[in-house]
């Protein structure tokens, strides 16, 4: 009897604790919104082939800091 109340603590005692995902900082993903935005208008709006390239991997950079942050859970209630 001793040896079957020991099992499930041991096997809760091995398994990891997973802890909810916490919601990414909102001024942060804020910051990112408006980076990304600033560089779409700016490439709308046209410029020398490097201006161009040089807006586009910015962005890409900023798009890929909002997806790592995973910033798109609180996009809702971003402006």
């Amino acid at each position: 009897m001793q040896g079957l109340r020991v099992i499930p603590l041991l096997t809760a005692l091995a398994l990891p604790a997973t802890a909810p995902a916490a919601d990414p900082p909102e001024k942060t993903c804020q910051r990112l919104k408006d980076a990304i935005e600033r560089y779409t208008d700016k490439r709308r709006a046209g410029g020398s082939p490097q201006q161009m390239d040089s807006w586009k991997r910015a962005r890409q950079d900023k798009k890929n800091e909002w997806d790592r942050l995973k910033c798109r859970r609180i996009s809702a209630r971003l402006e």
